[in-house]
């Protein structure tokens, strides 16, 4: 056939196994029949380890019944009880939080809730340039500036032993409502809201920030009996959640479907104005529309000007100004967009070595607002892990980003006499160095590197499918049906399928000069695909007739028409 004219050496894309989930037939059959599902549905509850009726009954139905109590956190009694006080005298309240989605978020779902109860409430965001990450001394000494009796930070505060020892020196009461990893020690607060310590105990550490901050301002809510519950927050708790990549699957999983279920009911101006400059509708609100719309468009504020943009832009109850300031952050995400595609093409000519276990570029003067997400796009280039530094006189910025099963910040450890200063998660980092000290730090990092890329490379040789794509079904049908798995995301991806033998009907074509789209033939019929970033195979499928592929399948909306789609995550000529 035509197909073989393309040898594996020919084909662009990483040859990787393809295999199936296991599954126990009889435990399959037992979901299909007591909840009326597919067989194809039922197989993929089973093979996540979904098998109990009580846990799909309550995967399928997430509710808020489900929630945990927020005064599980052993220091949350503290928190409130200092926060009614506050309230109860009038004292000036001060939130402060990062500059990312998560922080933004945080930020405004305490200043609304604390507000609504008549708090005197202010709120500053970090910013990404001037002051980088975190809680400083710099931020508590403006909140003191600013009247503030109590201090809470959000998605920041864990490890801020000189901003907790400031706060200390003037008298304010510091509240950490945090998830990131701490430190040997914590900071001295008031109260410390981590899930992530060993002794909150809190039962559930996947939070994102904005998810503690929900769970403060709940409380509060309950120990004032003013009869809210807070759960209109649920919409902004929703967006911080999944732009933070939190794993959708316990509480997660019940405020993100709760949360983008209700924003068809969205009344605030902020938010209303954001989902109409991003052309996001009021119905049927998908993590999708999220990540690709809502939360490039807030994080663009906090990564080439201001975060505190995107706050006021959801506190103020001006129509008119939410509408110009959601404008103004849909014009930073366009410029943001242009700055990361022009350093991006910059970083690709620094084109690794097959000996170099890690990419790392870098660039005078590149935006540090972008260089992260341009570190996300040369992992996805090259299949192995990327720093992106941009440097100014004596010093560097870095960004870095990884794949799965490669700690990055531990390969950061292993080189930290290159390196000033650094932080983050296994899959995320950002550091400081010396300019002079970049290509050691280069050299460094690859040699070390090298042996935990070559296991995680061999752990991810294989892509774990749920199914295969059933022939003779309606693929509308079980479209409709898979989403009621949602929302997807960090933790619960969406099902992957593998597909034998599909026709290519039609001509290849290459939208927006990135991306595959193509029309395909299957036992079931006709059906769309598109292949995100896989411009570049297209040459190769002039010739070919039929492919084999793992694919999602998915419902796609298009100017009121809803059909069924397949995305292809991975493709190859049929047969090879």
């Amino acid at each position: 056939m035509a197909a073989a004219v393309v040898s594996d050496s020919e084909w662009p894309l990483p040859h990787r196994a393809w295999e199936l989930r296991p599954t126990d037939p009889k435990v399959t059959s037992t979901i299909e029949s007591g909840f009326g599902l597919s067989s194809t549905t039922a197989r993929v509850l089973a093979g996540r380890g979904i098998t109990e009726s009580e846990e799909v009954h309550a995967y399928l139905h997430p509710s808020l019944d489900g929630l945990h109590s927020p005064f599980e956190f052993v220091q949350m009694e503290a928190a409130v009880d200092r926060l009614l006080a506050a309230l109860d005298r009038n004292e000036r309240i001060f939130v402060h939080g990062d500059y990312d989605v998560d922080g933004v978020t945080a930020t405004v779902v305490l200043a609304t809730c604390l507000r609504s109860l008549g708090g005197d409430v202010g709120y500053s965001v970090s910013h990404r340039l001037r002051e980088g990450y975190g809680l400083s001394p710099s931020s508590v000494d403006r909140a003191h500036e600013a009247g503030a009796k109590v201090l809470i930070s959000v998605d920041c505060g864990i490890t801020a032993h000189p901003a907790a020892e400031r706060a200390r020196q003037l008298g304010i009461d510091l509240i950490i409502a945090d998830h990131h990893q701490p430190g040997v020690e914590i900071p001295d607060a008031l109260a410390v809201l981590d899930p992530c310590l060993p002794d909150s105990g809190y039962p559930d550490s996947d939070l994102a920030a904005v998810g503690v901050a929900f769970k403060l301002g709940r409380g509060v809510l309950q120990r004032h009996n003013s009869g809210r519950r807070g759960t209109a927050l649920l919409k902004l708790v929703a967006i911080g959640t999944v732009a933070d990549l939190a794993p959708l699957k316990g509480e997660n999983r019940i405020i993100t479907y709760n949360g983008l279920k209700s924003l068809k009911d969205t009344v605030n101006p902020g938010l209303l104005a954001l989902m109409d400059v991003s052309g996001v509708g009021r119905s049927a609100v998908t993590t999708t529309d999220v990540a690709f719309r809502l939360a490039p468009r807030i994080n663009a504020a906090g990564r080439i000007d201001d975060a505190g943009i995107a706050v006021e832009m959801f506190l103020t109850g001006d129509p008119g100004r939410a509408r110009q300031l959601a404008k103004r952050l849909h014009k930073l995400n366009g410029k943001r967009q242009e700055l990361g595609e022009e350093i991006l093409q910059a970083a690709l000519q620094q084109e690794p070595s097959p000996e170099d276990a890690l990419v790392v570029a870098a660039g005078d003067r590149w935006h540090r607002g972008v260089i992260g997400i341009v570190a996300s796009r040369l992992v996805e280039h090259w299949r192995r892990p990327a720093v992106v530094i941009s440097f100014e006189g004596d010093e560097a910025h870095g960004s870095a980003r990884s794949i799965a099963g490669f700690d990055i910040l531990a390969a950061l450890r292993e080189v930290s006499e290159h390196v000033d200063e650094f932080g983050g998660h296994q899959q995320a980092a950002g550091l400081r160095l010396k300019t002079q000290n970049i290509n050691a730090f280069r050299e460094a990092l690859s040699a070390t590197g090298r042996g935990p890329l070559e296991d995680a490379l061999r752990r991810t040789e294989s892509l774990e499918c749920d199914a295969e794509l059933p022939a003779d079904v309606s693929l509308r049908d079980l479209a409709l049906e898979l989403g009621r798995l949602a929302p997807f995301g960090a933790g619960n991806r969406e099902p992957r399928f593998i597909c034998s033998d599909l026709e290519i009907a039609g001509k290849v074509v290459v939208i927006n000069g990135a991306h595959l789209k193509m029309k395909l033939s299957t036992s079931s019929g006709d059906i769309e695909a598109i292949a995100w970033r896989q411009g570049r195979v297209a040459p190769l499928l002039a010739d070919c007739r039929r492919i084999d592929a793992v694919a999602s399948l998915q419902m796609h909306r298009w100017r009121g028409r809803n059909s069924p789609q397949l995305v292809l995550e991975d493709f190859r000529p049929a047969g090879t």
